[in-house]
């Protein structure tokens, strides 16, 4: 490898593909040193407790899934006190989630653990940015540079021209570059945020596709792939958006200004700007109008917005009448608007898979969009941690049966929690490997449940949870709802013998 040697000798050009060349290795550099270190690492653990192979066994429940199914427990206590039945109902946590986007976005949950293919996932597209970046960054530099050896060799150009391209074309990388890694961040948080939601059995956000378990496989393993190369496509349709954007503004602005026309254009500008500024002020004058005029007084003092009531329905209907061509002038001007923003946002959303850019009835067209939801529900289907708490339990109780089998004499009362890393921190570097050994003991990583008598209560309550899931009905009929109706029935006959006993007051 040749091209590692700088010859300072070279010309400008080969300086910058050496610099290109050194820059575009060193992430497999940094990559290759880092599984060094994690070989090294392994080696020396292996080394300090003599141990040289795996003994773990395939564990079904993961300590954050456990976390997850016991902080849905605590969340899912009803009420007991009577105010606590009649109040309006709370928010979820979910919907707190939805309404607090640094709730979303900032906070992390012990209960959710990231999986390995998204935190590899996002390691290669920081690659693949970097990658992009660097590609367009010395791609701009070398044709730069071959403008300026062409204004001094042949032709004369103003370097100016040069400076704005220059600056044009180092706007647009960083634009390009941000959008990117903020496309990273955010798809990493939503993937988390919606599939909580899921777990919570919350499906409203996706969209509704009926394809077979084939299809929904093969999509989720379609996914890595879509998003590094909607990804590359993201980043290079933002910067050349921007950079052709800008520098039409920059040159425009500069040749007008060099020609003597700069004031004349910008008194065009001001003229076109006009209409949509009327525009909006003819808005917010129909708002003001509807505010002051239009719609009813509000009922209290304490309201935030009057009631949807219209006070003058006559006036209502010939201002809506008379006000139409004004209307149109709005619309044009929306209109015009709405184009530049779907543009905007559309060009900024293309690496996208989390959100689709279509509308809500075509979302079934974007295959990207798609292959995200089949993840999602894949990982639902085999991942789900009421799911995983479940099997487990039935596992280990059918495991503890078949080792009493084996070893009757001896007395299991484990009584710990489900998962080994929730149980209090054993000593896994021990040297020994004997039976008392946590490396050896089954039970340090095959938990397992003591027998136990089904509990009356328990299995009273499962049967109850199912009847009133299949009947809708029988939901009205229990206390909660029987508790609500009395009190919204109770408070009218309340005020009705209050009146009765002020009249007899007043007659005595």
């Amino acid at each position: 490898m040749t091209i590692w040697s700088i010859d300072l000798s070279d010309n400008v050009m080969n300086r910058i593909v050496v610099a290109k060349a050194l820059l575009m290795g060193l992430p497999n550099v940094l990559s290759y040193s880092l599984l060094i270190c994690c070989c090294v690492y392994i080696l020396y653990r292996c080394f300090t407790t003599k141990m040289y192979f795996n003994k773990h066994v395939n564990i079904i429940l993961r300590p954050h899934q456990e976390e997850h199914v016991r902080w849905v427990f605590k969340k899912s206590k009803t009420p007991l006190t009577y105010e606590e039945l009649t109040e309006k109902p709370k928010l979820t946590f979910i919907q707190h989630m939805h309404n607090e986007k640094k709730l979303r976005l900032f906070t992390n949950f012990p209960f959710f653990k990231y999986p390995t293919k998204i935190l590899a996932m996002v390691c290669v597209q920081i690659g693949v940015v970097y990658w992009m970046g660097t590609l367009l960054t010395f791609s701009t530099i070398k044709i730069a540079y071959e403008c300026y050896h062409l204004a001094e060799t042949f032709v004369s150009i103003d370097y100016n021209h040069i400076i704005i391209f220059s600056v044009c074309g180092a706007i647009g990388l960083f634009t390009a570059i941000t959008n990117s890694f903020i496309h990273i961040f955010v798809a990493t948080r939503n993937y988390r945020y919606h599939l909580l939601k899921i777990y919570q059995g919350e499906k409203e956000f996706a969209v509704k596709f009926e394809e077979s378990s084939q299809f929904l496989l093969t999509s989720s393993m379609i996914y890595p792939g879509y998003q590094m190369s909607f990804l590359v496509w993201g980043c290079a349709i933002a910067f050349g958006f921007v950079f052709l954007l800008l520098l039409f503004i920059v040159e425009t602005f500069y040749l007008l200004a060099i020609e003597d026309l700069l004031k004349d254009m910008l008194l065009n500008i001001v003229q076109v700007l006009s209409f949509p500024v009327t525009t909006i002020i003819l808005f917010y004058l129909q708002m003001l109008l509807s505010k002051k005029v239009l719609l009813q007084e509000k009922m209290k003092v304490s309201d935030k917005h009057p009631p949807l009531n219209i006070n003058n329905r006559k006036l209502f209907e010939l201002i809506n009448y008379y006000s139409l061509f004004t209307n149109m002038a709005v619309g044009l001007a929306t209109c015009l608007l709405r184009i530049i923003l779907s543009t905007f946002f559309g060009v900024f959303a293309v690496g996208r898979l989390d959100k689709s850019v279509f509308t809500r009835d075509r979302e079934t067209f974007d295959r990207g969009y798609k292959s995200y939801l089949s993840m999602l529900l894949v990982d639902n289907a085999h991942n789900n941690p009421s799911m995983r708490v479940f099997a487990h339990l039935l596992w280990t109780r059918v495991l503890s049966r078949r080792l009493r089998q084996r070893r009757p004499t001896e007395s299991f009362n484990d009584k710990s929690p489900l998962t080994s890393s929730t149980q209090n921190k054993r000593k896994s570097n021990t040297d020994s490997t004997s039976l008392d050994s946590p490396m050896s003991n089954p039970w340090t990583f095959c938990e397992y449940v003591e027998e136990f008598r089904l509990s009356n209560k328990s299995r009273k309550r499962w049967f109850l949870a199912y009847t009133l899931m299949n009947n809708m009905e029988l939901r009205k009929l229990r206390k909660h709802e029987l508790a609500r109706s009395l009190k919204s029935e109770h408070q009218p006959k309340t005020s009705s013998l209050e009146s009765s006993s002020i009249k007899e007051e007043e007659s005595t």
